[in-house]
């Protein structure tokens, strides 16, 4: 590499700029003014690497060493890095002089030697990150790099950003997992980082990412350890407290188990995901379709069909009607009735069920249930069920990622009888069926 010697000539007149500056980063440049850069690497490196970044100065000399190759190999990604740290150094000659040698190495660099420069400007130099590549099948594989993944499916690649390298990160070796669910292979990427956190404490992460054709899903993320260290140690059993397995139902979950948190959760298939997709797909377009200006009968009798449903607590469930005019809100205590995976059938007019169906004079933009926001606008009328007969079924827990507490609620309502306040009675005539996801978070479908 040509030796930038302009530049190197600037930073020996800065040295007469030093009065603030530490006296190890004045060692340092001593150093390099005698031309001992060996000793001014050994001196400026640490104090220049270190994260978070602390000395512009020791930044701006290490970059100039790394730039000319004088005392360490020639590293131009490296000088990059320093330059646009020393430059935040604003209003100082150091920043004017490295803002000006960054703009420099970026016209002669390329742009993905670029994009790195910045990158490692913003993580730090120390995030061990080790690219890899994973062969899932014949011409099907995922590389893995600082920046991201990308994937080769049948014969196209896509690129991903995941999002973790974030700043003074350091990387354990990532992990590929095969399962075999039901005769399907799947396959799964943990990743393990030492994030930095108050008081020189490290908290280790624990992130796993799905391979599905040629997208990365995310899965769970956990913290595992807390290490109070100058720099984290790589000498961890991650197996020991995060893992991948089949469970006894033949489903793929992860599990977490620390001192401080012991729990799992079954990790959705692929299937299942297309088809919430799709349910969400479906609802937006029939939200789409609603007449928000319409005014309807408050007097009318419900109709008791419902396209959509939600749910939330323990529990809760509701369905809307496609013009978003009414809602049925059902509510039943998993405890005092003892719900379980078994199916039961209970008298809506016994203790522990109540069933409500709300008529609304406007179409609803916003649910008035599950939620600790008032103010929803316009009348609304409310009939009782009083009688009739309701089926619960509740699913296993963990049904959903990141969430160990929610399970799926299935409740059918057959033979039910409505009453409002006049005293008006509705006979149900046909069955109402409703599954949503409830405990720990809110969504589902009704059928």
């Amino acid at each position: 590499m040509r030796i930038a010697a302009m530049r190197i000539a600037g930073a020996l007149l800065l040295a007469g700029s030093l009065a603030q500056a530490q006296s190890t980063t004045s060692d340092g440049i001593d150093a390099f003014v005698r031309g001992d850069f060996a000793r001014a690497a050994d001196i400026l490196k640490p104090l220049a690497e270190s994260w978070p970044p602390r000395d512009h100065v020791a930044e701006f000399f290490m970059a100039a060493l790394y730039e000319s190759g004088q005392g360490v190999q020639v590293d131009r990604i490296k000088a990059c890095a320093l330059y646009a740290r020393a430059r935040q150094d604003r209003g100082t000659v150091i920043g004017g002089e490295a803002a000006g040698l960054l703009q420099s190495l970026q016209e002669s660099m390329r742009a993905e030697d670029f994009r790195l420069c910045t990158r490692l400007a913003d993580i730090g130099f120390d995030h061990a990150f080790q690219p890899v590549t994973f062969m899932l099948d014949q011409a099907y594989w995922v590389s893995l790099d600082l920046e991201g993944a990308t994937v080769n499916y049948e014969g196209t690649e896509k690129r991903t950003d995941l999002g973790l390298a974030t700043g003074g990160v350091v990387f354990l070796p990532v992990e590929h997992t095969e399962l075999i669910q039901a005769g399907t292979r799947r396959h799964f990427l943990e990743f393990s980082t030492w994030l930095p956190a108050a008081n020189r404490t490290w908290v280790l992460r624990w992130t796993v990412f799905e391979v599905v054709r040629h997208d990365l899903i995310s899965v769970t993320s956990a913290a595992l350890l807390t290490s109070a260290a100058e720099r984290p140690t790589d000498a961890v059993d991650i197996r020991s407290l995060a893992h991948l397995q089949i469970d006894d139902r033949g489903d793929a979950e992860w599990v977490v188990s620390t001192p401080n948190e012991q729990h799992s959760g079954r990790i959705e298939s692929d299937a299942e995901r297309q088809e919430r997709n799709e349910r969400a797909r479906a609802r937006q377009a029939e939200y789409a379709q609603v007449d928000w200006t319409r005014h309807s009968d408050l007097r009318r009798s419900p109709a008791l069909t419902y396209a959509d449903a939600q749910g939330c607590a323990d529990i809760f469930v509701y369905g809307w009607s496609t013009d978003r005019t009414e809602a049925i809100g059902i509510r039943a205590g998993k405890e005092s009735l003892g719900l379980s995976t078994t199916p039961r059938t209970f008298d809506i007019s016994r203790a522990g069920i109540e069933v409500l169906v709300h008529v609304y004079e406007h179409a609803q933009r916003s649910s008035p249930f599950c939620t600790d926001v008032g103010g929803f606008g316009g009348a609304e009328e409310t009939w009782r069920a009083t009688r009739g007969s309701a089926t619960i079924e509740l699913s296993q827990s963990g049904v959903v990622p990141r969430s160990p507490h929610a399970y799926r609620a299935t409740v059918r309502i057959v033979d039910a009888e409505f009453v409002n306040a006049a005293g008006v009675r509705v006979q149900q005539r046909q069955a109402i069926a409703l599954s949503a996801l409830v405990g720990s978070v809110s969504g589902g479908d009704a059928r």
